[in-house]
């Protein structure tokens, strides 16, 4: 079906109202191709190393595909790096080609340019200073002009289409470096193949945590694996991928309070979070809940309410008529918080990357925000398991 949406994203237009515009699979498809000829007439020899540093947004996922057509490796790179970590990286994965999303993360790029990068010692080799070069480095936004650098646009307007995808890769063939800052010395680079990837994906697919004909909103850095994930799962399915609006051209700073708008606006049914986020969600309620005033009063009888009652639950014991009466009464409320965080069609969370603090499940849970817990490790690709409430 290529003209169903791959993926949506929001744009800002007046304040506070979002714009959002889709892509369909077949017009993704060829930018990947696009995209993929012009890597691949840079002669960047076999399985060449190319590195994202960049926020989430739908060209991370189109530079990554475009890697991996031609048989590179995508080597992710948050983009709150700073420079030394960032040459760090790039120096040890050795990757030649950098897409960077914008005059911030370019600037970085061009400071290693200038001056010697100190690279810390690991077991195989010791410390030295090495002086970084790149092939390119294709800015997904607009920044001043400089020899090495080309906007992703421009390729895509004027590169031709790659004619075949590589012929000599196998399932083993590494796809992805993820650096993960380990417990001694400086990141490692986790080795994630092309079965990996597709594994986790199948497998993800069979949990019924998303519909095949449903929503999944992605704010999380595609530079972690469980991210990673789910972008596989919005290009490589029919799911369709929500992304936030991009609030700022020149940094990749984070803009929680766009991101929240655009998640409540957004409304898809499927949302991957950290514990971290679901804590400051659950301290901005509370907050609400302390303020003087009917406003804050309400608020504070539906929390206690939702609270009391599932106390009595999960003790198996009969909930009080009182508790009964005000859980009642405080229906609408509980359901205006839902709407107003998640959005009319939203389903549940997945929450991964960290361990998600009991208390925080309860508190969501009681309220009747479902939360779906996953483990894994970024050298899993990532995800283990998930815990459901089937039988």
């Amino acid at each position: 079906f290529p003209e169903r949406p791959v993926y949506s994203q929001a744009h800002l237009a007046a304040a506070p109202n979002r714009i959002w515009q889709t892509e369909s699979y077949q017009v993704v498809s060829q930018k990947i191709a696009r995209l993929a000829h012009y890597l691949d007439s840079l002669n960047l020899g076999a399985e060449p190393r190319i590195a994202i540093i960049s926020y989430t947004r739908p060209e991370w996922m189109i530079a990554d595909l475009a890697i991996l057509s031609i048989g590179g490796t995508s080597v992710s790179i948050y983009q709150s790096v700073n420079v030394g970590e960032t040459g760090y990286i790039l120096f040890d994965s050795q990757s030649s080609v950098v897409f960077a999303e914008n005059v911030e993360q370019v600037n970085k790029l061009l400071a290693l340019l200038e001056a010697p990068t100190p690279i810390p010692a690991v077991e195989d080799r010791p410390a030295t200073t090495v002086s970084l070069s790149f092939k390119k480095i294709i800015a997904f936004e607009e920044v001043p002009p400089h020899p090495l650098v080309i906007q992703f646009d421009d390729i895509l307007k004027n590169a031709a289409i790659a004619d075949t995808p590589p012929t000599n890769l196998a399932k083993s063939t590494i796809a992805s470096l993820v650096y993960t800052s380990g417990t001694t010395g400086p990141p490692k680079g986790v080795m994630q193949t092309h079965e990996n990837h597709i594994a986790n994906l199948w497998q993800a697919s069979t949990t019924k945590l998303f519909a095949p004909d449903g929503a999944l909103f992605l704010f999380l850095p595609l530079a972690h694996s469980f991210a990673r994930l789910v972008g596989y799962i919005g290009f490589l399915t029919p799911a369709l991928l929500k992304f936030p609006a991009v609030a700022d051209r020149k940094s990749s700073t984070l803009n929680a309070a766009s991101v929240l708008q655009d998640l409540a606006d957004g409304s898809a049914e499927c949302v991957p979070m950290v514990p971290r986020i679901l804590e400051k969600m659950r301290s901005g309620i509370l907050a609400q809940a302390g303020k003087s005033g009917l406003g804050g009063a309400l608020v504070r009888a539906t929390v206690n309410a939702a609270q009391a009652k599932w106390e009595f639950q999960q003790k198996q014991a009969a909930v009080p008529i009182s508790i009964q009466l005000s859980y009642l009464l405080t229906a609408p409320l509980r359901k205006k918080i839902k709407l107003k965080l998640f959005g009319p069609t939203f389903a549940h969370v997945v929450s991964g990357g960290a361990k998600l603090p009991a208390d925080v499940n309860r508190f969501f849970r009681a309220l009747g925000i479902t939360i779906y817990e996953g483990y894994g490790l970024t050298e899993t690709s990532p995800v283990i398991a998930v815990g459901t409430f089937e039988p």
